[in-house]
């Protein structure tokens, strides 16, 4: 599957996190699919540290309501924000990369992948997302879904360029 993209596109993407500071073991294999990704478009991982928003201290529904504080303030109107959930939408990759091509067509200026915080999105996370998709029916942790996520951005994009990456 080969889609007309132009090899290096204006969308940027971002993959932004909710998380505790600190788990990097995947980080290297991380940033390495980063780096290829820079070869298509602008790409940046944003890690928003919630360790002050202690379940011990607050009720699940204050931790979620303060990492959409934390969120709300450096999001426009006009960014596209994905979220990811177990309850979204599943796609093989090639769907992905045909999602993708169709936000780059969009004139998506950025696009947001937003990994929640571990107790999932507030409920106004979930209202602002323009779209849900799930990487799986399993609750994975931060550190993996960002690895399978930036693989499969890379492969989408491989995909769109017609190249040897994905195999059928």
């Amino acid at each position: 599957m080969h889609f007309n993209v132009a090899l290096f596109c204006k969308m940027k993407i971002e993959l932004w996190t909710i998380e505790k500071a600190g788990k990097s073991d995947f980080s290297a294999i991380i940033d390495d699919y980063a780096g290829r990704i820079q070869r298509y478009t602008k790409f940046d991982i944003k890690e928003l540290d919630n360790s002050k928003m202690s379940a011990k201290q607050l009720a699940t529904e204050e931790v979620k309501r303060k990492e959409w504080q934390l969120v709300e303030k450096l999001i426009s109107p006009s960014d596209y924000i994905v979220l990811l959930d177990e309850r979204g939408k599943h796609f093989r990759s090639e769907q992905l990369s045909e999602k993708i091509n169709q936000w780059q067509l969009a004139n998506t200026q950025r696009l947001i992948f937003f990994i929640a915080g571990a107790f999932g999105p507030a409920t106004a996370l979930r209202e602002r997302a323009n779209f849900t998709l799930s990487l799986s029916q399993f609750t994975l942790p931060h550190r993996i879904a960002k690895l399978l996520l930036t693989e499969q951005i890379y492969r989408a994009f491989s995909i769109l360029n017609g190249e040897k990456y994905h195999h059928d």
